[in-house]
């Protein structure tokens, strides 16, 4: 049986702007698709709220 499994350790920060926007940033890291060492990310983004 292939090893799979996969793993992410991450962090993520969000505020609500005016009841509208939520702008987050995500950092972390991941050894996903059997990696030999851990691919560090960073994640920015903008959500809306309804």
């Amino acid at each position: 049986m292939p090893d799979t499994a996969d793993s992410v350790v991450a962090l993520q920060i969000m505020t609500l702007i005016d009841d509208t926007f939520l702008p987050y940033m995500r950092v972390g890291y991941t050894d996903a698709y059997n990696a030999d060492k851990s691919d560090p990310f960073l994640r920015l983004g903008i959500e809306f709220s309804f």
